[in-house]
């Protein structure tokens, strides 16, 4: 599949498709483990105690945010509908997390207590000599555990709601015009984009609701030694 082939049109295509996937299989039991509970519970479940594990720790906004993607990339394999960490052949596109029937997208996570919930495109400073990159190449999921809140200054942050937002290319190139810098990027997404992107996504059916309570996993860790050997799977 080439991406810069597909008309505006068919990268919205592609988008809903994803939409609609993540929409009926989130509430759906899960594949593996426990049958009893559906993805989405499994998800959030999982997701409140890692973000608990990782809150008030050095460096938790990007370790927790590489756990949080790995969880929801195992949560996409387990649906077995087309989703895959591997691109087509020939087709590997490098800002690319994973793929949706050969589709590649790119994947955000804004945590919970995020209090400037702004996002890198790649982490150009971090180390110094980071990956340079000030284009977009692939649509984008972005994953908002932050909670609505009417203090919001933002208007598009008070109408925000957790969820999964997906936005297609075309649409992220015509909304992020230009992109902010930190001690950590030259590419950074602000929080202003943030906000614009979710209200797009939002506004256009592209968005998957949850309810995520951030308190279910207070007091717990993931332990590798209590889940013993049958915690190690094959590799997918």
């Amino acid at each position: 599949m080439s991406i810069m082939a597909l008309s505006p049109q068919e990268h919205r295509a592609h988008c809903k498709a994803i939409k609609d996937v993540l929409q009926a299989g989130l509430d759906k039991p899960c594949a593996l483990g426990d049958q009893t509970e559906t993805r989405k519970q499994r998800l959030l479940f999982l997701a409140s105690v890692l973000q608990n594990m990782s809150a008030g720790t050095k460096g938790a906004g990007l370790s927790g945010g590489v756990a949080q993607e790995n969880l929801w990339r195992e949560m996409l394999a387990d649906m077995r509908a087309g989703f895959t960490d591997l691109p087509p052949e020939g087709s590997k596109t490098a800002e690319a997390d994973y793929y949706f029937k050969g589709y590649p997208l790119s994947h955000k996570t804004i945590g919970y207590k995020a209090t400037n919930p702004a996002l890198a495109l790649a982490w150009s400073k971090n180390p110094p000599d980071g990956l340079q990159r000030t284009e977009f190449t692939t649509s984008m999921v972005l994953l908002n555990f932050k909670p609505q809140t009417q203090r919001a200054k933002d208007a598009n942050w008070r109408d925000a709601r957790q969820g999964a937002h997906i936005i297609p290319l075309p649409d992220l190139k015509e909304i992020v015009t230009r992109f902010g810098s930190n001690n950590k990027t030259d590419s950074l997404i602000t929080t202003e984009y943030v906000g614009k992107l979710i209200a797009f996504s939002q506004s256009n059916n592209f968005s998957v609701y949850f309810d995520f309570d951030n308190t279910v996993g207070e007091g717990l860790i993931l332990s590798y030694w209590r889940g013993g050997t049958k915690g190690a799977v094959p590799k997918e």
